[in-house]
């Protein structure tokens, strides 16, 4: 069995002239995303493995998570294959980790990530809100196992319902 933490980067700032891969967190982003990596660290495993995308919203939010989860901040791999990727993407990074991590926690962009939660779990989530997170228990005992359906969303996580 394997443990993977989907995480979708925080709110970000449209509010600029910048590229879109250069777009920071917002003012909500840069609040929720420490919130619910406090939240988290309190519910969750600490990661093996911590990998991102290298587009600056989402690494912003991995730098807010890594170090609440007691991970080093040099240790976080920032992957540009990530950057607005699909299913297909996920599992060739996947099933090519070093190392067989129990937990990898991953930081990426939607739609890509609610669709490669859907592949893997069925499960009813149709859009991973901004910071939400889904953890994922897999059947699998090797990363490069991963497939359609081979795991079960344990729990989903979102800002609003922290808020309440």
């Amino acid at each position: 069995m394997k443990l993977l933490t989907l995480t979708r980067h925080a709110k970000s700032d449209w509010d600029n002239d910048l590229p879109d891969f250069l777009r920071p967190l917002n003012k909500r982003g840069n609040s929720d995303a420490p919130m619910l990596a406090e939240f988290l660290s309190k519910k969750l495993p600490t990661p093996d493995l911590v990998i991102s995308s290298a587009a600056e919203r989402a690494k912003q939010t991995a730098l807010y998570f890594a170090p609440v989860f007691g991970y080093e901040i040099g240790e976080i791999v920032f992957e540009q294959e990530l950057y607005h990727c699909g299913t297909r993407d996920f599992l060739k990074l996947l099933s090519t980790v070093p190392g067989n991590p129990h937990h990898i926690m991953l930081f990426a962009h939607n739609p890509g990530i609610t669709d490669f939660q859907y592949y893997l779990t069925d499960s009813a989530i149709t859009n991973i809100a901004t910071s939400g997170t889904a953890h994922i228990e897999l059947y699998i005992d090797q990363w490069n196992e991963i497939s359609r359906k081979s795991g079960r969303l344990l729990n989903y996580y979102y800002p609003a319902m922290i808020k309440k």
